[in-house]
């Protein structure tokens, strides 16, 4: 969605309509318009985002509002919600890479296929506020998606969970204009803010590997090829 025009939309407290507060080009959002973002995740806020793959329902990975998320999607809590940030450094201090066989593949990967449509699953650090899972998982799946504004919110937010913008099982949303139809509406009415993009989403979920033990693993086939990982280590 590169040089798309982009607006926030943020939906008061008690109400069921969203109003435009800010408009912007996706590649370059206002600094004030970031520090909205920043205090609507601050307090928990679920918000709706654009990504290079589907749009997705978003919350800081220190707030409860992963289980906000959860609620909305209907999405059992067993299944851990995946995390996006802004830059291979900001993925990598979310690691626990002190397996020098897991840290090597994965610097590889994320050299390779960051940003993109790679989500890499390994073990996370310890010292990590996480809220997206079962507590006892010591693991953590990680994406730095090709898109503008996931990239530029999280570098201003920090790492966000990012999960199809749907409830469990029914079609992600592609397009804008999805956010607004009838059959959405009860997802749309349980949100607090929305950034609608004019651009497309490629509609193909991302391909999710496992490092745990330092051993490969294709957990969700997607747009990137097993065989293109594979050669990659």
């Amino acid at each position: 969605m590169k040089g798309s025009t982009a607006k926030l939309l943020i939906r008061p407290v008690g109400t069921e309509d969203f109003g435009v507060v800010s408009e912007f080009l996706s590649s370059a959002i206002p600094q004030w318009t970031k520090e909205s973002l920043f205090d609507l995740y601050e307090g928990g806020a679920v918000v709706m985002l654009p990504t290079d793959t589907v749009y997705g329902l978003t919350s800081r990975i220190d707030t409860d509002g992963a289980d906000r998320i959860y609620e909305i999607k209907c999405r059992p809590r067993s299944m851990a919600l995946p995390v996006v940030v802004g830059s291979i450094e900001q993925a990598i201090d979310l690691f626990d890479l002190s397996d020098e066989v897991i840290r090597r593949k994965v610097e590889l990967l994320a050299q390779r296929f960051w940003p993109g449509s790679l989500t890499i699953v390994a073990p996370r650090d310890r010292e990590l506020i996480f809220r997206g899972g079962d507590l006892h998982d010591r693991t953590i799946g990680v994406r730095v998606p090709d898109d503008d504004i996931v990239r530029q919110v999280t570098c201003a937010v920090g790492p966000i969970f990012a999960t199809s913008a749907n409830l469990h099982g029914m079609p992600s949303i592609v397009r804008s204009k999805e956010i607004f139809a009838d059959d959405n509406l009860p997802l749309k009415n349980s949100i607090d803010a929305i950034v609608v993009c004019d651009g497309l989403s490629s509609g193909i979920s991302s391909t999710v590997v496992s490092l745990i033990d330092g051993e490969l693993a294709i957990l969700r086939k997607g747009s990137i090829e097993f065989d293109e990982i594979i050669s990659t280590l």
